[in-house]
């Protein structure tokens, strides 16, 4: 029983310490943001800084015309408008493919539909 107050202590200890440690790491990383928009089925016309997807495409790729000139470590989207009403319209995902921003997107159904996503990019 004593030594299992004792590990349990070193876990919580060890917790402690790692969170103590990572903190100034986390401050030492910098986030940049961009907006885009995101159309569905045509919403936007055909406008340089819009990425579009019809309901027949399914997954359409894109890199971001954005991208920091730093190395990034990890990206993430939300929608910042008109999110109540046409984002159910969408399926999007961002990742990192060769240290670039890369979109995936669909139309979920046939209404056009426009949202403006912010992207966030934690770099170094």
């Amino acid at each position: 029983m004593k030594n299992l107050k004792s590990v349990g202590l070193l876990i919580v200890f060890g917790t402690l310490i790692s969170r103590f440690i990572g903190y100034p790491i986390a401050l030492a990383s910098e986030i940049e943001k961009q907006d885009i928009i995101l159309s569905a089925n045509g919403a936007a016309g055909s406008e340089d800084w819009e990425y579009n997807a019809s309901r027949g495409q399914g997954w359409v790729r894109y890199k971001l015309d954005w991208q920091p000139d730093v190395r990034i470590k990890s990206v993430s989207g939300k929608c910042v408008d008109n999110c109540k009403n046409d984002a159910r319209k969408f399926q999007y995902r961002l990742a990192l493919e060769k240290k670039k921003i890369i979109l995936y997107m669909k139309a979920t159904n046939e209404l056009p539909g426009l949202i403006r996503v912010e992207v966030s990019a934690v770099i170094d």
